[in-house]
């Protein structure tokens, strides 16, 4: 994924590796009864990145992490998958802003449990990190995955001035209403952030275009 200048914000999402795991025994099917219901952790998208400056040691403009959320919504812990290289301070940098995000917690039966998420942050090594830029990178859709969904997702948004929340419109769909639902929560909650505004323009309609992509 490469953030660039808004308005003209093009990220291409990650795939996530999904495993699967076998066993030596055949396991019996669960009946109607006790089958269970698991819904994934969502994602918040108002996560800040760490700040440019403390990015730029990195010898890859991109990483994975792993994060721990807890049953609370809570980022527990964070583990390092695929460092963005150079400076060990980068990888210490993108930890720490990663355990300041939130999630609506995973549920069993309607349970909150705990759950694993893994994010992919990137962002530009050179020039000013502006919008979207800002904010990491919300995970791909695990059921978009599956189906192998794919688009480019377009939102205007207007930033007026003393107002917190953006207000935001679907300018392009992607041809799948989770992907596109996904970016326009990701551009209201990012851009009511102080810091993605920082530097934007305001009562101006400004687009910004989010590429969906399997890579």
């Amino acid at each position: 994924m490469r953030p660039s200048l808004l308005p003209h914000t093009t990220l291409t999402a990650a795939a996530i590796a999904l495993a699967a795991c076998a066993t030596p025994h055949a396991m019996p099917k669960p009946s109607p009864s006790q089958a269970t219901v698991y819904v994934e952790p969502v994602f918040i998208p108002d996560c800040l990145m760490p700040p440019p400056e403390m990015l730029v040691g990195a010898e890859h403009a991109s990483a994975s992490l792993e994060l721990n959320v807890s049953a609370e919504g809570r980022v527990l812990g964070v583990r390092v998958l695929r460092s963005a290289g150079g400076a060990p301070s980068v990888d210490a940098a993108l930890v720490s802003a990663a355990t300041a995000c939130r999630f609506r917690p995973a549920a069993q039966d309607g349970v909150p449990v705990a759950a694993s998420v893994r994010l992919d942050p990137v962002w530009r090594k050179a020039g000013p990190a502006l919008g979207l830029a800002r904010c990491f990178t919300p995970p791909y859709p695990r059921a978009a995955l599956r189906q192998e969904k794919q688009g480019t997702t377009e939102v205007d948004f207007l930033l007026a001035p003393g107002a917190s929340a953006p207000t935001v419109r679907l300018a392009r769909s992607s041809g799948d209403p989770r992907l596109d639902r996904l970016t326009l929560d990701w551009v209201s909650l990012c851009m009511a952030r102080p810091e993605a505004r920082a530097g934007l323009p305001l009562q101006k309609w400004l687009r910004a275009p989010v590429e969906w992509a399997l890579e």
